[in-house]
Parts: C-alpha cells; structure tokens; sequence
C-alpha cells in the first residue's frame, strides 16, 4: 500500500478561485481499491490467463478539447479473493449493445462482449461481485470465449499494470502479455478507439503514464462515455498526483453521461473526488451525495465524503457518516479495508 504523497494530502490548501462548473443533469461516478491509499489492506492484483500467448465521430462544439497539460494520477483497485454478493445493476451488453452506445468491440462474440462489461463494472464498483463470477474469473471465461479480442487483453493487462503488483521489468509473463497484446491488435482491424487503448497499455507498461493519459484523453475527446478511458486515466493521474487533471478529465465528460448510460451514477463520484482534492468540498460533497442516493452501494462515494469530513475536521459528523453507511459499502472487498481505515482516523481523532 502506498502513501497518500501525491494526490492526497492532510496540509490545508487554498481554494482555487476557478473551477469546471458541476452540471445538473444526471450522471454517476466513482472508483477504485485502496487508491486513496494513505492506510488500509494490501491487496493483491486480477491474475490474468491472457498472459501467453469505425468509431463514430466527435459531437462537433460540445466536446472540449483536453487541457493540454492533461496527465496522470489515480489509485486502481486490485481484487482480492473475498467475493461480494452485490449483483450488476443494468444487463450486460452484447455486441449490438456496445454498437448502440457508439463504443463497437471488434468481436464477433456477445459472450466476450458480456464478460468485458462484467469485468468493467467490477472495476468501477471497486467489488468482486460474485454473481458476475470475480473479475479474475470473468477474466478467464473472457479469454475462453474469445482469445484474439484485443481490448479484452487490454482491459486484462491494464487492470494488471494499474494495480501496480507487477511490472514488465519484473515479471516476463506480463512482458509477454502485453507484447502479445500488441501482436493481436496489430493482426486485425480494429477501430481507432480500440488501437488508442492498446497503445495507452503498452505506454503504461513502459512507464510513461503522462503519455499513457493523454492516449486515453484523446479517446475521451470522441468518445466521452468510454469508461476504460476515464477510469484508467483517473487512476493513473492518481498515482502522478496530478490533481487537477484528476478533475478536469471528468468535468469535460460530465454532461455527456445522461442517466439511461450503464454506470452514469458512477461518474458522479469520480468527479466528485478531483473536486475533493482540489479543495471544492461542498460541490464535491453534493456530487457524492447524489450519486449515493442512485446507488447507496458506492464505496467510492463514500470514500470522497471521508475526505472530505476529515479535511473539515469534522470529526463526529465523519464518524456518523461512517456508522450509518458501512452496510451498503462493506462488501466492496477491494475498497472496504480503506473505508474502514478512514473510520479510523476519525476514532484516533476523537480520542486525542
């Protein structure tokens, strides 16, 4: 578990004066394992089996351009082994699904189609739900349906990568994941989305998260509801402590993410956090709060309003939060133990 030195820090901050205004119209959000990662478990990170071995255009003058100094820095969940009862909120998408929300997977197969959401959703609710089978084992039935489905390696070797257990440099075996990886994209038409994603992946593994974030802005910019995209780019600007990017990234996709997407309310806190982190605690409060009133469950949300209690030296309001929400969030086996830490904090607190 690493230290909160970049992204989160308990030194006051000044308020920014400006700051992306939070649109009212419905979205969701939230994150990963102990990527707050100031105390908590240590978690260990999806072991995938995948180790051997045209996109719609830009909505004209609604997308923004990234920042240009858009980079890196979030913490990403690493599944531990605990199962968690929480069943998926909306029907997996299958091919057409995917086709339909402007975001085509280049297989043939609904199953890998399935399981690709599966694991995706996983990831977002910082759980191994086991209705969905893990994401270890959606991991593996992914690869059974379909070995040559290249962002089915990508979200394989990311997950991996982002958990930070491993390396190419350390372990041969993700070495040669991640160049097969490559080998399949090149091997098959793909869509640019999907070629943009391996690349961030193979840019991760060698390192250079500034670049691996600015691959995914770029897939943001034409595809906003992309939430490989936003979810490893949040969580790599986490690791570079780049709060700003952190927030700015989710506020120029925010009012793309209506309430009828899969995981919308999920949005709303992972905007809120890079509010928190930059200070904006009311706005950052109020994100969180709504998107806990679609989706009680989001330990992510959760996670944000610990924060932010903490920063407020809100002591006993943090420890009834706390209190009155730990049965919705923990079964969230990847992010629970980190709650829990925060809960802590506040009890030190009191007692001192």
């Amino acid at each position: 578990m690493i230290g909160e030195a970049g992204a989160h820090t308990k030194a006051a901050r000044l308020e920014p004066t400006r700051v992306p205004a939070a649109p009212e119209n419905g979205a969701g959000g939230v994150s990963p394992g102990d990527p707050a990662g100031r105390g908590g478990c240590v978690r260990s990170g999806p072991v995938s089996e995948w180790r051997s071995g045209a996109a719609p255009p830009r909505p004209r003058g609604s997308t923004p351009r990234p920042h240009p100094e858009a980079r890196g820095g979030a913490r990403s969940p690493r599944p531990r082994h605990r199962p968690s009862t929480m069943a998926a909120a909306a029907p997996l998408r299958d091919c057409q699904a995917w086709k339909d929300a402007g975001l085509p997977l280049s297989t043939p197969s609904n199953e890998a189609c399935r399981l690709f959401d599966a694991t995706l959703t996983q990831y977002v609710k910082w759980t191994n739900d086991q209705s969905l089978g893990g994401i270890e084992g959606c991991l593996s039935k992914l690869k059974a349906a379909d070995p040559t489905f290249a962002l089915g390696h990508a979200i394989a070797n990311g997950l991996i990568l982002i958990g930070t257990g491993s390396s190419v440099r350390l372990d041969k075996e993700l070495d040669l994941a991640v160049k097969t990886m490559v080998e399949i994209s090149k091997a098959q038409p793909l869509t640019q989305r999907e070629r943009l994603h391996v690349s961030a992946v193979e840019t991760f593994a060698k390192g250079n998260l500034p670049k691996a974030c600015e691959l995914w802005e770029q897939i943001l910019q034409d595809h906003p509801t992309d939430m490989l995209a936003l979810k490893f780019s949040h969580d790599a600007y986490f690791y570079l402590g780049y709060q700003e990017q952190m927030r700015d990234s989710v506020a120029r996709i925010y009012p793309f993410w209506t309430p009828d997407i899969p995981l919308s309310s999920y949005v709303k806190g992972i905007y809120s956090f890079g509010l928190m982190e930059t200070n904006f605690y009311n706005r950052a409060e109020k994100l969180a709060k709504e998107a806990l009133s679609v989706n009680p469950t989001d330990a992510w949300s959760v996670h944000t309003i610990a924060h932010i209690h903490e920063m407020k030296a809100e002591v006993q309001d943090g420890l009834e939060f706390m209190q009155r929400s730990e049965t919705h969030w923990k079964d969230s086996d990847m992010l629970a133990c980190h709650n829990y830490w925060h809960w802590a904090l506040y009890l030190i607190e009191k007692v001192r």
